[in-house]
This record gives structure tokens, C-alpha cells and sequence, in this order.
């Protein structure tokens, strides 16, 4: 049987953590995650409550046990990833022609907040339609007019 500190270990290094890393996230010393590591200490209720949010996965996943007492709040903690992500999105449609750039940072933010594949796959489309209109706009300023004098 996997102890809590085997499996902080374990998910930690599923996400490409350090020791570090993961102090700096929790604002805690490194030191205390190699203790629960080693499982010399545990870590508090709102600690692993915290970690079972940085690492993407349920509380119960993360100690092993059921939740014995309901929560007290059943709405959703908000996600302000998300809004981060569409804030993104938006912002690349008001800068038209230019909505390239805003729409890469979004790739790249979606890639690293490991969001959904389809938030990825949204934020390609969308760097496409920007590259084409782009591409668009360009062979619309390289035509040349044609002054009709009179």
C-alpha cells in the first residue's frame, strides 16, 4: 500500500515538479515537502487540499480515502485559468490583423495550465483564422491601385 507520502512524490513528479517547485506553489519551505515525501510529517487539511489542486486531482485520490464529511459549499471553486484563457481569446480578436501573436500566447498558456485538448484545439483554429486574415489583409495592401486620371 502506497503511503500519502509515496503518492505526493509520485504526482509530483507526474507534473515535472521539484521539491522546489512545489514549496515555491505552496509558499512553504523545501524541506517540508521532502519530510512528507519521506513521511517524517504530514501535510495539513488545507495543504493537501492545495496539492490536490495543483496537481489536477481529487482530494480522495490524493489521500486514498473517502470524504467522510460533505462540503460545505457544493458550487464549484471558480477557475480563473479559464477566464485567464478567454480573456486571451478575446484580446486576440481586437487586435485584427495582428491577432496572431495573442493567439499563440494562448496556445502556449493553454499548453502549460494543461487545460483541455480542446481549449488547445480552439486556440489553433483561431491562430488559422488570424493567419488568414492576415495573409488576407496582406494581399490586399500589395494589389496595386489603379489612379484613373481624367
Amino acid at each position: 500500500m502506497t503511503t500519502l507520502g509515496d503518492k505526493i512524490k509520485l504526482e509530483r513528479t507526474k507534473q515535472g515538479l521539484s521539491q522546489d517547485d512545489l514549496a515555491d506553489r505552496l509558499s512553504i519551505h523545501r524541506s517540508i515537502v521532502s519530510r512528507w515525501e519521506t513521511g517524517k510529517a504530514e501535510p495539513t487539511e488545507d495543504q493537501l487540499a492545495k496539492l490536490a489542486d495543483i496537481f489536477r486531482i481529487s482530494l480522495e485520490e490524493l489521500t486514498g480515502q473517502k470524504q467522510t464529511e460533505p462540503s460545505s459549499n457544493p458550487v464549484k471553486e471558480f477557475d480563473a485559468t479559464i477566464l485567464i484563457y478567454v480573456l486571451l481569446l478575446m484580446v486576440s480578436f481586437f487586435v485584427e490583423p495582428f491577432g496572431i501573436i495573442p493567439s499563440i500566447i494562448l496556445i502556449i498558456y493553454a499548453w502549460k495550465n494543461k487545460l483541455s485538448k480542446w481549449y488547445i484545439m480552439i486556440a489553433v483554429v483561431v491562430l488559422l483564422y488570424h493567419i488568414t486574415n492576415f495573409i488576407s489583409a496582406f494581399a490586399f495592401w500589395m494589389v496595386p491601385t489603379k489612379v484613373i486620371v481624367e
